[in-house]
């Protein structure tokens, strides 16, 4: 078994964690999260690069690159 270094690392790494990816699939939300970050991206301009903090699946990071294709995600 991993051993993990905080009790946050572990307490996601667990049957929690599994179930929350499960419920929160890309399959439900990209679509979603395309449109919220369509609207949010309309108020911005120049943007390069992008960083999110506990991306958890990505869900998020995805959705941007379909809108901004050429930024740097991290």
């Amino acid at each position: 078994m991993k051993k993990y270094s905080t009790d946050q690392e572990e307490f996601w790494a667990g049957e929690f964690g599994n179930k929350y990816i499960s419920r929160n699939s890309e399959k439900i939300y990209l679509s979603k999260n395309i449109s919220l970050f369509t609207e949010i991206l309309t108020r911005t301009s120049n943007i390069a690069s992008i960083i999110e903090f506990g991306s958890n699946i990505g869900i998020n990071l995805k959705a941007i690159k379909t809108l901004l294709p050429n930024s740097n995600l991290t």
